[in-house]
């Protein structure tokens, strides 16, 4: 372990842990070096070609690449980088009670730093580096053994899923941005329900609240825009349309600049004031305001304020909350960042866990202050917006995710944000969300819906069909940057069915190449079965979604694949179990999710279990010819070029019986 870094300051230790398949070390370092200009420099010992999270903005994370030295001026999240001896490497800053380590690339090596107002007398323990086989389980590791030993946070594993994960959904930001209103809602809500696409959870995003320049003035709506007041609202979405989770936004601090000092708030709560440039307000991405300030409820009595808030909410009706722009209390100079953020989060957490059983989303939260203490939260939003009118951002969008996911997911389900269905990328970025494991919902404007595509996310009664998981890079898709390279870009996951002894795979395939200054270019590539880690099988039946191909291969044997701009392919990989690859709902992106169980009744006799009807697919290499029931109702299998099926009715979960030979 001693050679991963090297040119350690004088005075740090290193205090040495393992675990299966990996093995680390926390550093902890003086507060002379912390606090020297520049912070305490050292470096990496031989890297080959790494990959960083880089905070480019206060709140998202950039994936950032080179060669050998680290030397990127920026502050990171996580560096990964192949070691020349073999193997990946990983170093993570971390957070050591209320102070937080800050860690920086320079042109001499890596540097880490504290915050000016965090409270540091002697040593902090602020870096944990560590080596392994796999790089994305030596991530996970990692941040297993920084929970074991700090206790302040949760892995995503040990925390509760949020049902609203599991329905499709519609936001309102990007179909109204501020000017939304109830009639607008209902207009949008109707617009779903008259194309037979039913929307269960909803979020009002922002535009709702009473607010006064750039401030919180009252825990009410926007009178003008929502007359009858958001409790009427809730109800009629919940009656007439059929929403069973009713969310809405609000900022970490109540709205962007905190809450106003001139409100109905102002005395009920004590705030600190931070009065900000017109410079600074653009930075962090605050409304401008006349009156330039920010009006932070003091961390002591912010508990206080949520529940208050939350109350509210929940006694109009609403079901769960989507909280912005948490990582701008960085710019409230005034109170020591890491202890105001503990103090925030701890209580934000616990009222939404009070009044919402834990059923929130977090946005803008790409800091180490506030993962080190997600307790309870779980779904957090992995990188920038969609933004349907910036052409190039939609590759660098599904990019920055897939590569950001290898962090996030440490702690928490990572969220790829919303989408509009009917837009030129639409069903880009509908693939990638079908195989991220996150959430799905669209923030498209009413009348203006691809509903064919919106159905090859969900099943009839409005559930998504979400792998249990969180997607990943392939591995080989990990340390090279398919943005500025002419290479495909592969995501993966898969899908347990119980009773079948292989997981199915999904790959999904990106041409995210995009160039500003020279546009969008078609890409090359190659993919075999073996790029979804995990399954162990010799030899595989590969189902490719958009141009209905079926392929039978070993697990190494390449497969060469040609996408034009915004071009994708979703694979379902299967490996051949007795001769049989199940496919699952093959109409869907991620149709193998749909398959609940899979079991051989007896030689030649297989049950499938399904969560609803439609095409179901299989390939079959068993000699004779197969028959198929519904509920002992015989019926018709097709069969074409390696794929067969049966139409299956839909609406309801689906028992079907394949009799072969």
């Amino acid at each position: 372990m001693n050679e991963i870094i090297s040119n350690l300051p004088e005075g740090c230790s290193r205090s040495p842990v393992s675990g299966s398949g990996f093995s680390g070390e926390f550093i902890t370092l003086p507060a002379s070096a912390l606090r020297t200009p520049g912070g305490a420099i050292f470096q990496l010992d031989r890297p080959l070609r790494w990959v960083a999270l880089h905070r480019y903005q206060p709140w998202w994370p950039e994936p950032v690449y080179g060669c050998g030295k680290v030397n990127f001026d920026g502050e990171f999240f996580m560096i990964l980088w192949e070691r020349e001896a073999g193997g990946y490497g990983v170093a993570l800053p971390l957070v050591d009670g209320d102070v937080r380590g800050i860690l920086n690339g320079t042109s001499d090596g890596l540097s880490l730093q504290v915050p000016t107002m965090d409270p540091l007398s002697d040593r902090a323990t602020l870096l944990f580096v560590a080596t392994g086989d796999d790089p994305v389980e030596l991530v996970q590791a990692a941040v297993q053994k920084i929970s074991e030993r700090l206790g302040t946070f949760k892995m995503r594993t040990e925390k509760k899923t949020p049902g609203w994960v599991d329905y499709l959904g519609w936001c309102t930001w990007d179909a109204f941005y501020l000017d939304v209103t109830a009639d607008k809602v209902l207009q949008g809500l109707a617009s779903f329900q008259q194309g037979g696409c039913p929307i269960r959870m909803f979020i009002l995003d922002g535009g709702w609240q009473d607010e006064k320049e750039g401030h919180l003035w009252s825990f009410r709506s926007n009178s003008e825009r929502f007359p009858q007041g958001l409790k009427a609202l809730v109800e009629q979405a919940k009656a007439q349309y059929g929403v069973k989770i009713f969310g809405v936004w609000h900022a970490l601090e109540g709205y962007f600049n905190g809450i106003h000092p001139d409100g109905d708030l102002a005395g009920q709560y004590e705030f600190v004031t931070t009065v900000l440039t017109p410079e600074e307000e653009s930075k962090i991405g605050v409304p401008r305001s006349d009156i330039h300030k920010r009006c932070m409820v003091i961390p002591s009595d912010i508990s206080r304020f949520f529940n208050d808030y939350h109350r509210v909410l929940r006694d109009q009706g609403v079901d769960m909350v989507k909280v912005d722009n948490q990582a701008s209390l960085d710019w409230t100079p005034s109170v020591p960042p890491t202890a105001a953020m503990r103090a925030y989060q701890y209580a934000l957490q616990d009222s939404e866990q009070t009044y919402f059983q834990g059923e929130s989303m977090h946005c803008m939260s790409n800091t180490m202050d506030i993962v080190y203490h997600l307790r309870s939260a779980t779904v957090w939003r992995s990188s920038t917006d969609f933004y349907p009118k910036r052409a190039h951002f939609h590759t660098l969008h599904i990019f920055r995710n897939a590569i950001s996911s290898i962090w996030v997911q440490a702690f928490g389900l990572p969220d790829w944000d919303m989408f509009q269905s009917e837009h030129p990328a639409g069903g880009f970025h509908a693939a990638s969300r079908a195989i991220s494991g996150g959430p799905i919902y669209v923030t498209d404007e009413p009348g203006h819906h691809d509903f064919g595509l919106l159905s090859k996310l969900m099943i009839s009664d409005g559930r998504i069909l979400r792998s249990k998981q969180p997607a990943r890079p392939a591995r080989d898709s990990i340390f090279e940057d398919g943005r500025v390279i002419h290479r495909v870009t592969k995501i993966v996951n898969f899908n347990e069915v119980t009773g079948w002894p292989a997981p199915v795979g999904v790959l999904g395939l990106f041409n995210c190449f995009y160039i500003e200054k020279a546009g969008p270019e078609p890409v090359d590539g190659e993919y075999c079965a073996a790029d979804v880690p995990g399954i162990s099988a010799s030899r595989f039946a590969l189902y490719h979604h958009t141009s209905g191909r079926v392929i039978v291969a070993d697990a190494t044997a390449r497969q060469p694949v040609h996408l034009d701009s915004l071009g994708y392919e979703v694979v379902t990989v299967s490996a051949l179990v007795e001769g049989v690859a199940l496919f699952g709902l093959i109409d869907k992106f991620n149709g193998s999710r749909a398959l609940e169980s899979a079991r051989w009744i007896s030689g030649n006799t297989l049950e499938l279990v399904l969560l609803d009807g439609g095409r179901i697919g299989w390939h079959s290499e068993r000699a004779g010819g197969v028959s198929a029931t519904l509920k002992e109702v015989p019926v018709k299998v097709t069969s074409q070029d390696g794929l067969s099926w049966v139409e299956a009715p839909t609406g309801e979960p689906v028992t079907l019986v394949l009799r072969f030979g």
